[in-house]
């Protein structure tokens, strides 16, 4: 169950990568990320005792978000940072 987060990490599988991005842009898709991370979150704090299936399912929406949260912020920090402060590997 733990493990669980990371299922969901990766936002690609539904097609939601690099044309999402360019088309919407990538500071609402990152926190539109950000926000489906913390109410997933928040509500695993308030499902009853037992309910395994329903904490599953949040932590796969956490770990959704997660992904696209953190997929979306390299681009967006690369693209922000000075091109002579960017590492030269």
């Amino acid at each position: 169950m733990l493990l669980s987060a990371g299922v969901g990490g990766d936002h690609r599988i539904l097609g939601l990568g690099p044309p999402w991005q360019i088309a919407l842009g990538r500071k609402p898709l990152l926190i539109a990320g950000i926000t489906l991370c913390a109410l997933g979150a928040g509500s695993v704090s308030l499902i009853p005792e037992g309910a395994w299936v329903l904490f599953a399912v949040l932590r796969f929406i956490v770990g959704f978000g997660l992904g696209a949260a953190a997929t979306i912020a390299v681009p967006l920090i690369v693209e922000y940072t000075p091109t002579r402060h960017r590492a030269p590997f």
